[in-house]
């Protein structure tokens, strides 16, 4: 959790600005008000195709299930058809129905084989629920699906990662990227979609873009949470157009292994050890600080310069162990030393019997070294007393 706060941070303070070449037609509040309620007729979708076409876009991911078959299938299949290069979402499960490890939910016969391709979109939060990375495929049995903005990544010029190599058996994610996502308040360029029903969108906002379809209305529960909307939840739509973004700039962040950020952690740790040997206890503190604070900017100088993220988080809780291990230690020598330097003059009776006062420090520490201190004191006054009477006496 501290790694994927730190990776978060800095996800928000580093955020790219989005693409021009990338629009997302939304199905916001306004379309499911004036459309009807949801889901539109197919036929609805068959005229906001038929006008991206017309708008001359490059390519179009249809984020949008279309499962169950309706009369209108027919007339979105021919629409896909004529636009060409239009790709629609299938659902993968796991598990699967009667005990199987899988299952493919895929569109109706005339709406796939009007579809340039059917893929994937699945999701895949880390464990607190965030979306700092997606699977580009998912494999099962030898059948591989590509994730919805592949193909717009490759028309787009873009270098895509080939799968990775998996074995095993049922569904598998593979080859997860790190997304990196554009700031909250600066969004992709946006049209509605009643408006591409409609034929009102400006054709130039279209002409020759990379086009995302998908939903963004609260209501129709396609919303996620990512790094750079802290406490808001961001539509799938903008999430796989962030992705698009990612594979587009081929500026995806590499995550360090473990033992990289551990080697970092060990050699700074060596550095504040030596200076537990050579410093006091306040200078070691300001070490402590120091080195921390130099970690973390190696950390972030590592990212922003060569987009690897080395988690800061070993060296970190490295300290916050060693410190007041050490401070611990540290004070229990000091208190075995002051209490042997007290059973050394236990045989001087007259060093050590300080008057108790009403009021005795609760700290046995403290107590100890109030006689010592007193114990001191009496010998100073017993030498200063000597030294008097040798200069007192005749040569």
């Amino acid at each position: 959790r501290l790694d994927a706060l730190g990776y978060d941070l800095i996800q928000r303070a580093t955020a790219p600005a989005p693409r021009d070449d990338i629009v997302i037609v939304a199905i916001d509040d306004r379309s499911l008000a004036e459309l009807g309620g949801w889901p539109f007729a197919r036929s609805v979708h068959a005229q906001a195709i038929d006008h991206l076409r017309e708008a001359g876009v490059r390519a179009v991911a249809y984020d949008v299930l279309f499962l169950d078959p309706t009369p209108d299938d027919d007339v979105l299949g021919a629409s896909l058809k004529r636009a060409g290069d239009v790709h629609v979402p299938l659902i993968v499960d796991a598990p699967g129905d009667n005990g199987a490890p899988w299952r493919e939910q895929r569109p109706p016969q005339s709406i796939a084989s009007g579809a340039a391709s059917l893929n994937q979109v699945n999701l895949a939060p880390d464990s607190d629920g965030v979306v700092r990375r997606q699977p580009l495929y998912l494999e099962a049995d030898g059948v591989r699906w590509d994730h919805l903005v592949l193909p717009l990544a490759r028309a787009g010029g873009a270098r895509v990662p080939p799968p990775s190599t998996t074995t095993g058996a049922g569904l598998r994610a593979t080859t997860p990227l790190p997304v990196r996502y554009v700031s909250g308040a600066r969004g992709f360029r946006t049209a509605a979609f009643v408006d591409l029903v409609r034929d009102e969108t400006p054709r130039a906002i279209l002409r020759d873009k990379l086009v995302l379809v998908g939903a963004t209305a609260p209501g129709l529960g396609d919303r996620y949470a990512t790094p750079t909307n802290s406490g808001q939840l961001t539509p799938g739509v903008e999430i796989q157009a962030s992705l698009l973004q990612t594979l587009l700039n081929g500026d995806a962040p590499r995550i360090a292994p473990p033992g990289v950020s551990l080697a970092l952690g060990l050699t700074l740790l060596g550095v504040l050890f030596a200076g537990f040997l050579r410093l006091s206890p306040t200078a070691n503190l300001l070490l402590a600080v120091a080195v921390a604070l130099c970690g973390i900017a190696i950390c972030v100088g590592l990212y922003l310069g060569a987009a690897l993220w080395v988690s800061s988080v070993p060296l970190l809780v490295g300290i916050l162990i060693a410190l007041p291990l050490w401070s611990w230690r540290r004070l229990a020598a000091t208190a075995a030393h002051v209490e042997d330097e007290l059973k050394a003059l236990r045989h001087r009776p007259e060093l050590l019997s300080r008057a108790r006062t009403s009021v005795e420090p609760g700290d046995a520490l403290e107590r100890q070294m109030l006689d010592l201190r007193f114990a001191v004191t009496r010998l100073q006054d017993l030498e200063h007393f000597i030294s008097d009477t040798l200069h007192g006496l005749p040569d």
